[in-house]
C-alpha cells in the first residue's frame, strides 16, 4: 500500500477506527489494471493511490497523495476540467441528497483526458463511488477506478476512418478497374493465363516488400505468401476462376527480410468466348486496420477480464434491447452459457413473479434512454433465489451516439432477509445487555478520545485558519467579492471549529482532573472591563447597549486566565441570546467575604425545566428560539466546573422571554 504522508497518519487511523480498512487496497494493483484512488470528499485529499499510476501517468502513488486534488486538476486537459469538475460536482450533491444505499453505489462515470508526466496526453476512463457515508447519510469517501482507455480511444479512431474508406470503395465498387489505374497508394498487377506471366506496379512491389527492378514470376508470388495462408489464397482464386467474375481476399505476405504484412486484394476475371484468359487487379496495404482491429480486440478482451474479476454480476445490451454479454459471475452464479442467457434468454434466470417488472422497467427507461435502479429475484444453480440491486444505464459514445445499456448486479439477499434482520436484532438486544454494564468504562474511554481528537484536530485546523487569514489579507494576490466572501465564511466556519475544540479540551482535562488552578490576586473589575472592551465589535454589530456598575476595584484570588474565559463566556451568551438593540447589563459588587459578577440580559429567558439541565453537558434550550441559535452546549458546564474548582458558585435566575441574570460569587 502506498505510504500516507505524514500528516495523514492521524487521519489514517481515525478513517480506520471508522470502519475505512485501507490495507484491503494494497493487493489490488496486481489485480486490476488500474488506478484506484480514495478521498475525502469533505478535504479531497486523497488518502490512497494504487501503485499503477506510476504504470499509466509516470507518477509514483506518492505524488499523487501530496499533491493531493491541485495536482489532480492541473494535469486534466483544458477542454475536459470544466465538465469533469462540473460532472463530479452534480453527482456528488445529488448522491447526498438521495437516500443513502449500500456502499461502492457508482455515482459519476467520465472519460478525459491527462497529462502523463512525460508531457503526453493520457485518456481515461473514471467510475467513482460512495466508498462511505458518514452518520448522517453524506457522502464521506470515494472510490475512483481510472481505467487507461488510450489505445482504444485511438483504435476507435482508427477504425472509424478505415470504416469509411470501405464504405467509400463499397460505394464506388462499379470503377475498381478506373480506380485502381488512377490511385497512388495502390498496387495494380495482371495476370495472363494463357502465359502464366505476371506484371507488377512498382507500387505494388513496395506493398510486397520487393525492389522495383525485381523480376515477379508466379512462382515468385507464391513465395511472399504467408505459409499458413497459401492454400486458402490460392483455392479462392481457383474458386474465383470458375465460378465469379470478381474476387475480393485479405491475407498476409512475407517481405525478404521476414516481416510480415497485410494485404487486402480485388481481382476481375477477363473472359474471352467465356473462357478465362486474364486477371487484373488491385492490392493494397492494411497493417493499419489490422492493428486496429488487433488493439480493440485487446480492449475488448481487458474489458472482460476486469468485468470477470469484478466482484458483482456485469450485463451489456445491444441498441436493439439485445443483451449480448455477461460477465463469469453471472454465469458461475446461474449455471448457465453466455449462449443460452444472451438475447432474451435471461429472463429464465429471474423469478416468475418479478419477470413482468423486470420486463417493463428496463423497456420502459431503454426508450427513454435513462438510468434504472431496481431489486428483484435471480435462480442460483441450485435452484435457490437471492435477491438482487440492479443498476442500469445507458451507453453513449463521444459523439453522443446511443450504443445500448449497461448494468451491475449486486446480491443483497442477506439485506432483504426477515431472519437476518431478526437475528440481528437479538444480537443487538444482546449487546445492550453487556453494554448497560460497561457505561462507566465507556465514558471515560469517549473522554479519553474527545480529548484525544481535539488535540489531532486542533492544530491543522489552526494551520487551516492561518492560511486563510492569509489568503484574506492579500499575501497571494487581490480576490474577487465572490472569493472574499467565501474564504470570509470558511475563515468564521474555522474559528467557530477551534471554540468547538478548545471547549472539548477544556472539558477533557476538566473531568480527567487535571485541571490546575494558578492563583493570584487579580482585580475583578479591571477583568470585567477588558472582557467587555474586546467584546465591544460583537454589540456594535448587533446594536446592544452595555451598563456597568461596580466598584473601581474588586480583589480576589484567582486563576485569572480560566475566570475570563468564564466571564467571557457569560457576556458572550448575553449578546448571543438578547435580541439587537437590547441593553446588558453588568454588576460588580463585594459582599463580606465573597464577591459577586452578575451579567443580566434581556434576551428569550430559561424555563424551569431547562434550567434542571443547564449545566450538563451537550445541554440545549428546548424552545424554538434558542434552536437557531449557535452552541455546542458546553460553555456553561465548563465554566459551573472552573467556578467549582475556585469554590465559588455559579447561579441563574431566569423567565422566559424575560431574560436571564447569571451571577459569579467568588471568594476573595
Amino acid at each position: 500500500m502506498a505510504k500516507l504522508p505524514d500528516s495523514g497518519r492521524d487521519l489514517e487511523a481515525s478513517l480506520s477506527k471508522g470502519g475505512l480498512d485501507l490495507a484491503q487496497f494494497q493487493h489490488l494493483p496486481d489485480l486490476v489494471p488500474a488506478i484506484i484512488a480514495v478521498y475525502s470528499s469533505k478535504t479531497g485529499q486523497y488518502i490512497f493511490v494504487s501503485k499503477s499510476v506510476r504504470k499509466i501517468l509516470g507518477y509514483t502513488a506518492q505524488e499523487f497523495l501530496d499533491g493531493g486534488i491541485e495536482l489532480i486538476t492541473s494535469l486534466v486537459h483544458p477542454d475536459d476540467i470544466t465538465s469533469l469538475l462540473t460532472k463530479n460536482e452534480l453527482a456528488l450533491r445529488e448522491a447526498n441528497r438521495t437516500q443513502p444505499k449500500l456502499n461502492n453505489e457508482a455515482i459519476v462515470d467520465f472519460e478525459y483526458r491527462i497529462r502523463h508526466k512525460q508531457g503526453h496526453w493520457v485518456w481515461l476512463q473514471t467510475e467513482g463511488s460512495v466508498y462511505d457515508r458518514t452518520p448522517r447519510g453524506k457522502v464521506h469517501h470515494i472510490i475512483n477506478v481510472s481505467a487507461d482507455i488510450t489505445e482504444r480511444k485511438k483504435a476507435e479512431a482508427e477504425l472509424r476512418d478505415l470504416s469509411a474508406e470501405l464504405e467509400r470503395r463499397v460505394e464506388e465498387r462499379s470503377k475498381r478497374l478506373e480506380l485502381a489505374l488512377s490511385a497512388s497508394h495502390m498496387g495494380i498487377w495482371e495476370w495472363d493465363l494463357t502465359t502464366n506471366q505476371l506484371e507488377w506496379s512498382d507500387q505494388l512491389k513496395t506493398i510486397y516488400g520487393v525492389k522495383p527492378r525485381t523480376r515477379i514470376t508466379y512462382k515468385k508470388y507464391l513465395s511472399l505468401l504467408h505459409p499458413a495462408d497459401r492454400p486458402k489464397q490460392l483455392q479462392i482464386v481457383k474458386k474465383a476462376l470458375k465460378n465469379a467474375n470478381v474476387y475480393e481476399t485479405e491475407h498476409r505476405i512475407v517481405w525478404p527480410d521476414g516481416s510480415v504484412h497485410w494485404v487486402q486484394g480485388n481481382g476481375q476475371i477477363v473472359k474471352e468466348a467465356g473462357k478465362p484468359i486474364k486477371v487484373i487487379g488491385t492490392a493494397r496495404n492494411i497493417d493499419a486496420r489490422k492493428q486496429a482491429e488487433l488493439q480493440i480486440q485487446e480492449s475488448e478482451e481487458r474489458f472482460r477480464m476486469m468485468a470477470d474479476s469484478a466482484p458483482v454480476m456485469i450485463w451489456i445490451a445491444d441498441t436493439n434491447k439485445m443483451l449480448t454479454y455477461f460477465n463469469k459471475v453471472w454465469l458461475d452464479y446461474t449455471g448457465r452459457t453466455l449462449e443460452e442467457e444472451c438475447g432474451k434468454g435471461w429472463k429464465h434466470s429471474i423469478h416468475p413473479a418479478d419477470v413482468t417488472m423486470v420486463t417493463d422497467m428496463y423497456n420502459q427507461t431503454f426508450d427513454k434512454r435513462t438510468s434504472y435502479s431496481m431489486e428483484y429475484r435471480v435462480r442460483h444453480h441450485d435452484g435457490s433465489y437471492h435477491w438482487f440491486l440492479d443498476n442500469g444505464r445507458p451507453l453513449f459514445s463521444k459523439d453522443k451516439v446511443f450504443m445500448g445499456y449497461i448494468g451491475s448486479c449486486v446480491d443483497i439477499d442477506e439485506i432483504k432477509s426477515a431472519n437476518e434482520r431478526r437475528r440481528k436484532l437479538e444480537l443487538k438486544n444482546a449487546a445492550l445487555a453487556v453494554e448497560r454494564q460497561q457505561l462507566m468504562a465507556l465514558n471515560q474511554a469517549k473522554d479519553e478520545f474527545i480529548s484525544l481528537a481535539s488535540h489531532q484536530l486542533r492544530t491543522p485546523a489552526t494551520g487551516v485558519k492561518q492560511y486563510i487569514g492569509m489568503v484574506l489579507e492579500g499575501y497571494v494576490g487581490e480576490l474577487s467579492s465572490q472569493q472574499r466572501n467565501m474564504l470570509s465564511r470558511a475563515y468564521s466556519s474555522n474559528d467557530r471549529q477551534l471554540k468547538v475544540l478548545s471547549d472539548l479540551l477544556l472539558v477533557a482535562r476538566i473531568d480527567a482532573g487535571k485541571l490546575r488552578l494558578n492563583k493570584k490576586k487579580v482585580d475583578l473589575a479591571a477583568l470585567m472591563k477588558d472582557v467587555l472592551h474586546e467584546q465591544q465589535s460583537v454589540f456594535e454589530e448587533k446594536q446592544q447597549a452595555v451598563e456597568l456598575a461596580m466598584p473601581t476595584k474588586l480583589v480576589a484570588k484567582v486563576d485569572a486566565k480560566y475566570i475570563r474565559m468564564v466571564l467571557e463566556n457569560l457576556i458572550n451568551n448575553a449578546s448571543k441570546y438578547s435580541p439587537p438593540k437590547k441593553t446588558i447589563v453588568v454588576i460588580g459588587k463585594k459582599t463580606g467575604r465573597f464577591i459577586s459578577l452578575s451579567v443580566r440580559d434581556h434576551g428569550i429567558g430559561i424555563s424551569k425545566k431547562d434550567q434542571l439541565k443547564l449545566y450538563q453537558k451537550f445541554s440545549r434550550l428546548g424552545n424554538n428560539a434558542s434552536s437557531n441559535i449557535d452552541s455546542n452546549g458546553l460553555g456553561l458546564y465548563w465554566s459551573k466546573k472552573i467556578i467549582d474548582l475556585h469554590n465559588g458558585q455559579l447561579a441563574v435566575e431566569s423567565r422566559l422571554r424575560r431574560g436571564s441574570t447569571f451571577t459569579v460569587k467568588l471568594p476573595t
